[in-house]
């Protein structure tokens, strides 16, 4: 249960001082359903996705025709136009497997959002939500509005529910881990029985990034055929090599994973059980909600034989123990430190005490001037700049150490005499030097004035270590390619200066945007049932890209379809990827988008970080009885925006 509650304890807005923007986080009181959705306040245990913690939740019932939920919210002035985090916990009924479409949109009155009137659509980074794991979340960015509408979009599915709990949307409150690079793991596949490798199986874009002490992990397993040797269910083997697992961390729900039969385009939700060692995690998947219960991820035989073309995406938080406890660097100019030293006799101190707390003023008589020698966490760079603060009543409100509630502490010389503080550096560490009076006497010229050791012990100082000209928390970015603030299309130590900046970012720079819409690949058919077609497509140059589309269909005179899929994909005609934000998928089709209507959705966001020209492409797929005159449309784009 204590894991449990350290997961809960992410919720949005609930640290300390936290904001939650959503007043009743599992209640459905704030919410609408329209439609075929139902929405309720439930206390029954099996429909609670914190059973034990949390005694209600927000259920929302569904039906045999598709429906929306939606709650209104307000966002303050200082959190507009400011990213925010979405959070929930949830459950589903055992057979669930309707689509969930998230969307946000803000009005400029209360009144607008009321009746719906000239909305602003704010698009989330993750809109479509595969399944129903125990959590979900994503980020957005708010608008300059005040009132906002966040909708759930449900497909049909007679008597099925999903419910959800300490729903939040809020600045995030995670602990902000160092800036690294991706981590680059190398998983195997082997069969939980015999443990022996399984064939026709490659593992792809396999990365971790540090978040605090945690690794994030994301993956792809492909398969070129039926896996053989290994028997017994599928196991994703991630070696640690180098780093220690965290075992006291374990949370078993924190991995997610879904698998796309090519031969249905059918997408089937996983729960991926964890198993940590020292030095591995393995990861055994058992098909979730589809049949009832939970049965082992077999390739034989669960869903489908498994065939060329089949995929499985995953993802899981690791514990990192050398992690647990390391200082924070943040990157250029986002690093700050605090350190001190405790001078306690008539002597030098190369003793650093780290933190923001700081030390005391000398507690001793001094004869001469005496130093605290600070060895800093990070080496002191040229660009650092150090500031002296006294905390003089011990509350913790820190003034600058020449302009605190006593007075001034900055040195002064007068004759032979010498009074307050000064710093200086040597090659490696920072001293600060305390002269044997706090502030200059009050009679002639060079007289003693007030000693260090009889001001009042509640006054303590601190040295900060910071970057120039840098807001807190942001850094301006690095001529060495690392992240940080830049002027639009103009990364510091990236563009020539003699390069003119132009409203358009220049090509091969950060802003550049390529974008392509229906039609520019030849045509806007849809294909046979069940096919995927490339609509539009860009291609990428070496870097790091976003991209994202619109999804364009348009309904014929006697069309009669169910099902539409759209992704961005590397792969022309074909979907290659399901979790990484830009796939998305709509049942009910004929419902949503009847004869001679059209249906508009947005892919989400992509990013993909290339090393040589890629072709990207809005790819779609239509299940459908009857045509009819349907087809997608010159309105479908596909739109990538270099960011490195």
């Amino acid at each position: 249960m204590s894991n449990l509650s350290s997961l809960i304890t992410q919720t949005v807005g609930s640290s300390a001082g936290g904001v939650n923007l959503i007043t009743a986080p599992s209640s459905a009181s704030i919410w609408t359903g329209t439609g075929g959705v139902t929405v309720t306040t439930t206390t029954t245990a099996a429909e609670l996705p914190l059973e034990g913690f949390s005694s209600t939740a927000v259920k929302f019932a569904l039906s045999a025709s598709t429906g929306t939920a939606y709650c209104d919210f307000d966002c303050p002035t200082a959190l507009q136009n400011f990213l925010l985090q979405l959070l929930w916990y949830s459950r589903a009924s055992s057979a669930f497997t309707a689509s969930i479409t998230l969307s946000i949109n803000s009005y400029s009155s209360s009144g607008n959002r009321t009746s719906n009137t000239s909305p602003t659509v704010v698009t989330p980074q993750v809109s479509a939500i595969i399944g129903a794991g125990i959590n979900f979340e994503t980020n957005f960015v708010s608008t300059s509005n005040q009132y906002l509408r966040l909708t759930l979009s449900f497909g049909a599915q007679a008597s099925a529910w999903y419910s959800i709990a300490q729903f939040g949307i809020g600045p995030s409150n995670r602990t902000q881990g160092p800036a690294l690079n991706d981590v680059t793991l190398t998983p195997t596949v082997i069969g939980a029985t015999n443990g022996s490798a399984y064939t026709n199986t490659t593992v792809t874009n396999c990365v971790g990034v540090r978040v605090g002490s945690w690794l994030e992990v994301t993956g792809k397993l492909s398969f070129s055929g039926l896996p053989a040797t290994g028997t017994g269910a599928i196991v994703v083997r991630i070696s640690t090599s180098g780093l220690t697992l965290d075992s006291t961390k374990s949370q078993n729900w924190n991995g997610s994973g879904a698998f796309y039969d090519s031969s249905t385009a059918n997408i089937y939700n996983l729960s991926p059980a964890p198993y940590m060692t020292s030095t591995n995690l393995d990861m055994q998947f058992s098909l979730s909600g589809e049949t009832g219960t939970n049965l082992t991820l077999n390739p034989a035989s669960i869903p489908v034989a498994f065939a060329n073309g089949d995929l499985l995406n995953f993802s899981v938080r690791l514990p990192i123990s050398e992690w647990a406890s390391s200082a924070l660097n943040l990157g250029p100019g986002a690093q700050v430190e605090y350190a001190s030293g405790a001078i306690t006799s008539d002597a030098n101190t190369t003793t650093t005490i780290y933190g923001p707390a700081g030390s005391r003023v000398p507690t001793a008589a001094l004869s001469v001037n005496r130093y605290a020698e600070i060895t800093w966490q990070y080496p002191r760079q040229n660009d650092d700049v150090f500031f002296i603060e006294i905390d003089y009543n011990g509350d913790g409100r820190w003034a600058p150490f020449d302009a605190n509630e006593y007075g001034s502490f900055a040195y002064v010389g007068q004759g032979t005499t010498a009074y307050g503080m000064l710093l200086t550096h040597t090659t490696t560490t920072t001293r600060v030097a305390f002269y044997p009076y706090a502030t200059v006497g009050t009679g002639l010229f060079g007289t003693a004035g007030a000693e260090w050791r009889n001001l009042a012990a509640t006054i303590r100082w601190r040295v900060r270590k910071a970057k120039a000209s840098s807001p807190v928390g942001f850094g301006l970015a690095g001529t060495d390619g690392s992240a940080g603030l830049y002027k639009p299309g103009s990364a510091p130590g990236l563009i020539p200066t003699s390069t003119t900046i132009t409203a358009a970012p220049l090509a091969g720079y950060i802003g550049e945007t390529l974008e392509a819409s229906g039609g520019t690949l030849g045509s806007t058919s849809i294909g046979s049932t069940g096919a995927n077609t490339s609509i539009c497509g860009v291609t990428l140059t070496p870097g790091v890209w976003e991209v994202q589309g619109g999804f364009y269909l348009v309904a014929g005179a006697t069309t009669a379809w169910t099902t539409a899929t759209w992704g961005i994909s590397s792969t022309n005609n074909a979907v290659d990827s399901l979790s990484k934000g830009g796939a998305g998928q709509s049942h009910g089709l004929q419902t949503i988008c009847p004869v001679n209507q059209a249906f508009l959705a947005t892919t989400g966001t992509r990013r993909f970080n290339v090393t040589t020209n890629t072709p990207v492409y809005l790819v779609g797929s239509i299940t459908y009885t009857v045509l009819g005159g349907a087809s997608y449309s010159a309105s479908d784009y596909i739109k990538a925006v270099r960011i490195a």
